[in-house]
């Protein structure tokens, strides 16, 4: 337990370090901070060793800056409310739906419904905190969830399809696209901290039947994926 948390952590710090480096990049929409306190939105046109050309406010009126004008430099950012998403994982019910709501820059609410396929329906509900606020193109992100994060069928025996709750901790990442980042992905590193009685019922009914099917190798370690829409 003690190992699995420090590597969560030390994922997490290591997302927020790749997060918060800002490369621009032509084509796209910055927030250039300049020497004199101004702060410029500018959409990004050309770049050499010693200049930036950009088109202000994204429309047609261009302008250049020195690089040793600029003191600092800002994604622009396009916050949203939350957003919905199919993927596999426990947030995800297993294999299923999530949403998420906001309810601050940094916080948002977590919900999911789903199946396990071999012994019914799954749900999640939880929080996640983020280290870079809504509408940021890369957010790492802190994960808690209680639900359905284990399950046991056996083969040819109906009545014993039987799923179990617990509280599932998460260390991932983020990342939404396009131009305004609304469609994305999401990925964590998960750890089972309780799965109710599984292990004891696992091992009963192993000794018991020959064909079981359940969560794989009696691992508390588990990857999320998913597909995301912002709105």
């Amino acid at each position: 337990m003690k190992k699995t948390t420090i590597t969560l952590i030390l994922m997490f710090t290591f997302l927020i370090l790749v997060a918060q480096k800002t490369e621009l990049q032509i084509g796209k929409m910055y927030n250039l901070r300049l020497k004199n306190g101004n702060l410029v939105k500018a959409r990004i046109t050309g770049i050499t060793d010693t200049q930036i050309s950009c088109n202000l406010n994204g429309g047609p009126y261009p302008a250049t800056y020195e690089k040793s004008e600029i003191t600092g430099v800002e994604t622009v950012k396009y916050p949203s409310a939350g957003s919905v998403g199919v993927g596999i994982g426990v947030a995800y019910g297993v294999i299923g739906f999530n949403g998420e709501l906001s309810l601050l820059k940094y916080l948002g609410l977590s919900g999911g419904y789903g199946t396990t396929i071999v012994a019914g329906d799954a749900y999640s509900f939880g929080a996640r905190l983020y280290a870079t606020p809504s509408g940021s193109k890369w957010r790492p992100r802190i994960s808690a969830h209680y639900g359905t994060n284990a399950f046991i069928s056996v083969t040819g025996a109906r009545q014993l399809q039987e799923k179990f709750q617990g509280l599932t901790l998460g260390a991932g990442i983020l990342g939404m696209f396009g131009e305004k980042r609304r469609t994305g992905f999401d990925v964590e590193v998960v750890y089972l901290q309780s799965w109710g009685n599984f292990e004891e019922r696992y091992n009963q009914i192993i000794s018991t039947f020959d064909e079981v099917r359940g969560t794989p190798n009696m691992s508390k370690v588990k990857i999320l994926f998913g597909y995301r829409f912002a709105f």
